[in-house]
């Protein structure tokens, strides 16, 4: 591992350490199992809606460019 990866990790670990929503806590667990060689990604029933209502929206010209939909969440993540 090199001095910058091992910088991120030990970043990644500070700031876990530091989650106190056992939701967070629960969704990361989830995301750390997740074995990317997997070709299969299962998704929930809620998952498939959202998917669904979205596509919907988006076939209705009711999406956002991409940079726009980053520029919301950074604006959403950094108040």
């Amino acid at each position: 591992m090199t001095p910058a990866e091992l910088q991120r990790r030990n970043q990644l670990i500070a700031l876990i350490e530091q989650v106190q929503d056992s939701h967070v806590i629960d969704e990361m667990l989830r995301m750390l199992r997740i074995n990317f060689d997997d070709p299969i990604f299962v998704t929930t029933d809620i998952q498939k809606r959202g998917i669904a209502i979205a596509q919907a929206e988006y076939a209705e010209g009711k999406g956002i460019a991409a940079e726009d939909a980053d520029r919301e969440i950074d604006a959403w993540l950094n108040g």
